[in-house]
């Protein structure tokens, strides 16, 4: 069986171990007395002694009241020459006396020694001791001197004699001067062991005394003291371990000294006063109550500092903090009343940070059983709210979150409770639609001064990010980065408040009030209804049991829903959005649709008649955070209604949607956001959309055909046309691998037929009858008009022209086309109707038009049989664009005229004749400014010179390469060498695609292109089939760009007797 303790072995086996070390002792502290005496020698035998005892309470301590009184018979043979010891000598004999006291003779102290001890230990403890060898102490030696008290008043605490012998009226004073010399080495003590060891001793010695009114006389001194250690400083931060025991102290010294007068202690003083001590009793009770009654006002000061290390950034620190908190309100409530206000917001305060530690749980118990506390906290967080709009008025945005925090907390706290009224919940949501409004308020000023995007700039990035399906959106009315965490707290309490029962009375009448205000009012009540309806309807219950089961709470979120989901959609249908309380408005709409789409669920799809296009409205916005939220709504209904894409859910509504916009269009509404819908149709749902759109297309038609004076609506309607082109290119229809057929053939069979004697002689004379035409109309004025504005069949002298620039003859058979596809229909009519926008005044929508025409023209020219007409059509609006005053314009024509040619091949020879003396007069024009622009000439030199001297001219074009590293080129003008690209990739496409061009066209355009024949891809068109690669290599010969052959020289064979001719 083993051994509980100690036996009489291991204290008879201790003492023969410490018995020579004693005898040692003893004999070196008789000497100190004599001559002879030496200090060190007595500071070594003490070291010994340490070691040995040290060695003992390492395992089950052997030692004993005896062994104590034995070792500590030579320790009081030189402590009464305490004057001739060092401090070493002295630090030593203490942590011996501190071993004995705690494992020796434990609570078996003998009261006269203990209190000698005290006396001692005191004395060493102090800052200034006297009766030492010096007069300075150290903070070790004050540190094992309190360590040696905390030991000696656990020790007497263990025994009823030994508490009363701390108390006895003589002790008292000592008693004093002991609280005294530590709270001074509490407070002023230079070592962080120094406090923790003085705050050790204090919580001891309260623990000790069990006298109230002995611990009552010392409470004002050592509340004082207390308080200048707990209160936060600035110049001095205690340690975490100090701040715990003295917040300790606190609470055991309130309670010993200000607690209620417990049960037990009510009967005994009936017992007493039975016995005939009443006179003692009621005198006992009178100084009690005097002493709180006094002390009442100090604690509240005092507890006013302590309370600040709320914000302590330790939770140990905070959860001891709670502990006096809970102390003043549980145990002291009697006597320190006036403190139960400030204990209890301490608790909440400390509930935002830690809401699980034990104070906080013990004060919800609290509040469950104390009908006073419950309404002293109905009244702190009136208090409260009454200042709430005072501090969001404040610039301290950390200061206003945490208010709000603190009020969320109260409010958890009486809801659990069941404390929650109509009115305390009235007094809530006004004070945070308040703070709300004041939040806007002062953000309104620095937002107004956002830069505006161009819809449909911003619009493209907004598309870009469709594809992710975010299904989140941010905060709604943050519009600077610092008031985040105060929205955030806000919404985080509004949607607590959204779980209650009686918060859906005051959501109704919020909602209701929406409509008839106006600015940041609105947008902070709509924002508040939209918060409570959401939390409402986040519990599963009430979302199973939405539209089927109307119970009172479920009924309640569900009007107030409706209600809220009405709003959204006037909202969202306007198309005001001029400040930012506006955008606000709209975003908080979007929020409350898919809201109302993921409680209804699959049922939705019934509303999207309603709801669909206000979303896509919105997300035609200049705003990129209300187009992103417009993603977000759409994503979030897509889901609901169990659409596998945005795509599908707006091809599967299609008919609403361009019922909508149909009815905008027909009902004289100039406004642009019916296009802009259409535009987001298109980008969202792709090609597959097209098919369905013959009647709004007609619509546009008529739109135009109406409206043409509004230049802006006519853009508008014009760039929708343009995404429907560039959606219809992507169709599978026009994905054929046949694709580029048709200029191909035309190529091919030119060059492979050929040619009879007579056919030869009638085409040399055609053409000269055309060259002698051609050069009349050259030497005209360019006042005169330069091309038909009929066309083309009106005129008989092209009749022929056209015949012979239809396609030849096939001798074989061909097979016959499949019909166009319906998307080709629409692009072919859309591509038609540009003839007559195309002279506009607006030279944006004249470069929007030929851009719709380039990229139509591709997949149009798969079917030829419409195509040509349209060339047809097309060929003079197109062709007067390069007499345009705006050069982006004449590129945008260069660039159109180049890829009929790729796609029309032969069929464009005689236009491109005739449109000959308009490209060399550009070319002039455009040399000349190139030159003037990128390499200036003297003045005196005439427009003749520039345009033919050809080192400006190399100069020039050198200096408009693309990959040119030449630092004059960024003097050159963009739209110059943007028209001259342009002007390059025509003449290219016309020499690749148009087959029997006349030589002296090829000829001038090998001349214009002589600039540039150093790149490869302007050789390879010029050196192909349709060029002449003799010209070429002649040209760059002439302009010095290669070097010249070196012909072959013979020489004589040396030694073979060969003798070469003369020529003379």
């Amino acid at each position: 069986m083993p051994h509980l303790g100690a036996t009489m072995d291991d204290r008879q086996q201790a003492f023969q171990i410490l018995k020579p070390a004693c005898v040692a002792l003893s004999r070196t502290a008789l000497a100190l007395s004599g001559p002879k005496g030496s200090v060190a020698d007595l500071t070594q035998d003490l070291e010994s002694l340490r070691t040995i005892l040290n060695s003992f309470t390492a395992r089950s301590s052997p030692l004993d009241e005896k062994l104590a009184d034995y070792v500590f018979f030579p320790l009081s043979q030189f402590l009464k020459q305490s004057q001739k010891l060092s401090l070493t000598c002295l630090e030593i004999t203490l942590e011996v006396l501190a071993v004995l006291i705690e494992h020796g003779w434990r609570q078996h102290i003998q009261h006269a020694l203990a209190a000698q001890m005290l006396i001692l230990c005191t004395l060493l403890a102090g800052e200034k001791p006297t009766g030492l060898s010096t007069e300075k102490t150290t903070n070790e030696l004050r540190t094992t001197a309190l360590r040696c008290l905390c030991f000696l008043f656990r020790a007497l605490a263990g025994t009823h004699e030994g508490r009363r012998s701390v108390t006895a009226e003589s002790a008292v004073p000592q008693l004093g001067q002991t609280i005294s010399t530590t709270l001074d080495a509490l407070v002023d003590g230079a070592g962080l062991e120094l406090q923790v060891a003085a705050a050790k001793v204090l919580h001891a010695l309260v623990d000790t005394v069990d006298d109230g009114n002995v611990l009552a006389s010392f409470l004002p001194g050592v509340v004082s003291k207390l308080t200048r250690v707990l209160a936060p400083q600035t110049k001095q931060r205690r340690n975490h371990a100090v701040l715990i025991e003295c917040l300790d102290i606190m609470s055991v010294l309130l309670k010993a000294v200000l607690g209620n007068p417990s049960p037990t202690s009510s009967a005994h003083n009936t017992s007493a006063s039975v016995n005939g001590s009443v006179a003692e009793n009621e005198s006992k009770s009178e100084n009690r109550d005097g002493h709180q009654t006094e002390a009442s006002p100090h604690v509240l000061s005092a507890l006013q500092q302590i309370c600040r290390l709320r914000g302590h950034d330790r939770e140990d620190v905070r959860a001891a903090l709670g502990d006096l908190c809970v102390t003043v309100l549980k145990n002291c409530s009697i006597s320190l009343a006036t403190s139960r206000a400030l204990a209890l917001g301490t608790l909440v305060v400390l509930s935002t940070d830690s809401p699980r530690v034990w104070p906080v749980v013990e004060l919800e118990n609290m509040l469950q059983t104390d009908t006073g506390l419950l309404a002293l906290l109905q009244e702190l967080l009136h208090d409260q709210l009454q200042s709430l709009v005072q501090t969001m008025m404040g610039a301290d945005e950390h200061l206003k979150t945490q208010k709000i925090q603190h009020l969320r907390a109260a409010y958890g706290m009486l809801n659990r409770c069941g404390a929650i009224t109509t009115l305390l919940m009235r007094a809530i949501a006004k004070a945070l639609d308040d703070s709300v409004v004041i939040v806007l308020q002062s953000s309104t000023l620095k937002s107004s001064q956002t830069i505006s995007i161009e819809p449909m700039q911003s619009l493209d990035l907004a598309i870009q990010d469709s594809d992710s399906m975010r299904t989140s959106f941010g905060s709604a009315l943050v519009l600077q980065r610092g008031q985040e965490p105060v929205m955030a707290s806000i919404e985080s309490f509004i949607e607590l408040l959204g779980q209650s029962p009686a918060s859906t009375h005051y959501s109704i009448d919020v909602a209701g009030k929406i409509r008839m205000s106006h600015g940041d009012a609105q947008v902070s009540q709509f924002w508040t209804a939209y918060s409570m309806v959401k939390a409402a309807m986040s519990n599963d219950q009430v979302t199973n049991t939405m539209l089927t089961t109307y119970e009172t709470d479920s009924a309640n979120s569900i009007d107030l829903l409706e209600e809220l989901y009405s709003f959204s959609l006037d909202a969202l249908t306007s198309s005001v959005t001029a400040t930012a309380q506006d955008q606000m408005v709209q975003e908080l709409a979007l929020r409350t649709v898919a809201l109302r789409a993921q409680a209804a669920g699959l049922d939705f799809r019934a509303e999207l008649v309603d709801a669909l296009y206000p979303i896509l409205h919105t997300l035609a916005s200049p705003t990129p955070a209300l187009q992103q939220d417009s993603i977000v709504a759409l994503n979030i209904v897509t889901a609901a209604c169990g659409y596998p894409s945005t795509s599908a859910l707006i091809i599967e509504n299609v008919d609403y949607l361009t019922n909508a916009v149909a009815l905008k269009l027909n009902t004289f509404d100039v406004s642009p956001q019916a296009p802009q819908v259409l535009l987001m149709m298109l980008r969202l749902a792709g090609p597959g959309l097209l098919p369905y759109m013959e009647d709004t297309v007609e619509g546009i038609f008529a739109a135009l055909e109406s409206y043409h004076g509004y230049a802006t609506l006519v853009e508008l309607l014009f760039m929708v046309l343009g995404v429907m082109a560039e959606e219809g290119i992507k169709a599978p229809a026009f994905a054929s691998p046949n694709k580029g057929l048709l200029e191909n053939v035309y190529v091919k069979e030119e060059q492979r037929q050929p040619m009879a004697m007579a056919k030869l002689v009638s085409t040399l004379r055609d053409r000269a009858a055309e060259r002698e035409s051609l050069e009349s109309a050259e030497n005209d004025e360019r006042g005169h008009q330069a091309f038909p504005r009929e066309p083309w069949a009106a005129d008989p002298t092209t009749e022929k022209e056209d015949d012979d620039s239809a396609p030849p003859p096939h001798d074989t058979d061909v097979e016959v086309p499949p019909p166009a596809p319906k998307i080709y229909a629409l692009l072919l009519k859309i591509t038609t109707l540009t003839q007559h926008f195309l002279p506009s005044a607006s030279p944006s929508l004249r470069t929007s038009l030929l851009s719709l025409i380039r990229t139509s023209i591709p997949a149009i020219a798969l079917h030829d049989n419409s195509f040509l007409p349209l060339i047809n059509t097309l060929w003079p609006e197109i062709v007067s664009r390069l007499d345009d005053e705006e050069v982006h314009v004449r590129t945008a024509a260069l660039e159109v005229i180049a890829l009929l040619c790729e796609h029309a091949g032969s069929f464009m020879r005689s236009r491109i004749t005739a449109l000959w003396p308009v490209i060399k007069d550009l070319h002039r024009r455009l040399v000349a400014d190139l030159v003037k622009t990128v390499a200036p000439v003297p003045k005196s030199w005439a427009r003749e010179n520039v345009e033919t001297d050809p080192k400006a001219v190399s100069r020039a074009f050198a200096l408009t390469k693309p990959s040119g590293s030449s630092a004059v080129a960024v003097y050159a003008d963009t739209s110059l060498r943007l028209l001259w690209d342009a002007l390059v990739g025509f003449l290219l496409a016309m020499v690749r695609s148009t087959p029997s061009l006349d030589p002296d066209v090829f000829d001038e355009t090998l001349e214009m292109l002589t600039p540039v024949l150093d790149r490869a891809e302007v050789r390879e068109a010029l050196e192909g089939p349709s060029g002449n690669a003799d010209a070429v290599w002649l040209i760059r010969l002439r302009t010095g760009a290669m070097m010249p052959p070196t012909m072959p020289r013979a020489t004589a064979i040396e030694g073979a007797g060969w003798h070469w001719a003369e020529v003379h």
